[in-house]
């Protein structure tokens, strides 16, 4: 890991004080416009990020927004595991004054989105920091890029945004993660053959790479297996299943279907089944 640049190094680059190069970064008044400017191209060409936890420190807290799915329904054990996580961290702060403040959504891109505008509206001047999840949506990267100009460190966890200027992402290997839960189909079939469902938003990058992992295997060691993605919820009627008695949240394998390659959904979430 690199050497963090502070404000000393940006002020010997940009020719100025460490106090002028903190008033620029601030919105501080006492430096000019062509001069803050030159400062802001610095210390973006630097990569400078500012040290959250120790300027705010002097202020007594450390506001964390967590912006993650609602723990319900079919994600319940996904999105649990994410809030649990989360806050024995927040919980083990070790005597730092740092709070969480949960914003959870019914799971989208669009919803994650709307949820990450109402956090910069509500929190304001207040933040430090967010944790969420990354997604494709353009409310959403406007929301980031509302962070980034106010230099409040984001990092997401699950699913990335490359998109976005986020600190880091941390999230397990999805496509690997598909390839498995493949493995464990062909070994729980006599392999004999039939059709596979494959369901899921794929708009979401995790359940993308899910799927990716998924079909390359059973690709490669269920060629007896014909393939079709749920990719809409209202469709499932059109197919004519008897329902299983859950709607699952990873790849599985229904019954004899009617043949078919590709079904479209224009509900936000499945039906009660």
């Amino acid at each position: 890991m690199g050497k963090r640049v502070t404000l000393a190094d940006i002020a010997k680059v940009a020719g100025v004080t460490p106090a002028t190069v903190q008033r620029a970064l601030k919105g501080l008044e006492g430096v000019g416009d062509e001069q803050r400017q030159n400062i802001l191209r610095v210390a973006k060409e630097m990569n400078y990020r500012p040290n959250v936890l120790a300027s705010t420190l002097k202020k007594g807290e450390v506001n964390i927004a967590i912006v993650l799915p609602d723990a319900e329904d079919e994600n319940q054990y996904y999105a649990a595991s994410l809030w649990d996580g989360v806050q024995a961290v927040l919980d083990g702060s070790y005597g730092y004054m740092v709070k969480g403040h949960r914003f959870s959504y019914e799971r989208s891109p669009k919803t994650l989105g709307e949820t990450m505008q109402r956090v910069c509206e509500e929190m304001g001047g207040q933040l430090n920091g967010v944790i969420t999840m990354g997604v494709e949506d353009e409310a959403f990267l406007d929301a980031c890029r509302q962070l980034d100009s106010r230099r409040i460190p984001y990092v997401f966890v699950g699913t990335d945004c490359r998109a976005a200027g986020r600190l880091c992402c941390v999230t397990g290997c999805n496509e690997i993660a598909g390839k498995i839960a493949a493995d464990l189909f062909l070994n729980l079939q006599s392999g004999q053959g039939g059709k596979i469902i494959l369901t899921g938003d794929f708009s979401i990058e995790d359940q993308r790479q899910n799927a990716l992992g998924f079909e390359e295997q059973i690709g490669r060691y269920g060629k007896n297996y014909r393939m079709i993605k749920l990719i809409n919820y209202d469709g499932i009627q059109a197919t004519g299943l008897r329902s299983p008695g859950f709607w699952p949240p990873t790849p599985m394998w229904w019954g004899s279907i009617p043949p078919a390659r590709e079904i479209r959904w224009r509900s936000p979430r499945p039906p009660r089944i």
